[in-house]
């Protein structure tokens, strides 16, 4: 997205544009029920959500919709993901909004009932939510047992599913832990 390193300033949104078209193609043609837009490439990651990206992000998805044949999901990199989706039409939307974590960014305390009051406020409540309860960039700083996260996620931010994500990108996440 604008204003991070690996954003291509020379193609700017156009380039942006048809490179997730081509994904697009290439994952509905592959099979796939559903595709999950995410700026997970804008690295190094920041805690603030840039105005910039977040306008980027929807014009993106906006401008991507007609090619999609499958519901779509929204995960933005914090907790204005509900305003991109409620914006774009998704159907779900992924984050993690609960934890204070260790993270490769410095200390990050996440901020459910900003991102729930949001949700709520912008109409969006008929769109699923998918929470995290692990971040694959950090650790937790509560001593509470994975257990009584998930449950905690599922009764305080109302998650339709709870997501348990490996302690980087690509990596599984700790079955062991999740029994």
């Amino acid at each position: 997205m604008p204003g991070t390193l690996l954003y291509d300033a020379g193609g700017g949104i156009p380039k942006l544009i048809a490179d997730v078209e081509l994904d697009i193609q290439h994952l509905q043609q592959g099979g796939r029920k559903a595709i999950m837009f995410s700026n997970e490439n804008d690295r190094p990651y920041e805690l603030k959500d840039p105005i910039e990206g977040i306008a980027a992000m929807t014009a993106v998805i906006e401008s991507s919709k007609p090619k999609l044949k499958v519901p779509f999901s929204v995960n933005y990199l914090w907790d204005l993901t509900a305003s991109i989706a409620a914006a774009t039409g998704a159907s779900l939307m992924h984050e993690i909004f609960f934890g204070v974590f260790a993270s490769d960014m410095g200390v990050w305390a996440s901020d459910c009932a900003s991102a729930a009051g949001l949700w709520r406020t912008i109409g969006a409540l008929h769109i699923k939510l998918f929470l995290n309860i692990d971040a694959e960039f950090g650790h937790s700083l509560g001593q509470r047992p994975i257990e009584l996260r998930t449950k905690r996620t599922v009764f305080s931010s109302m998650a339709d599913l709870v997501l348990a994500s490996g302690p980087i990108a690509g990596q599984p996440a700790d079955h062991l832990a999740l029994q």
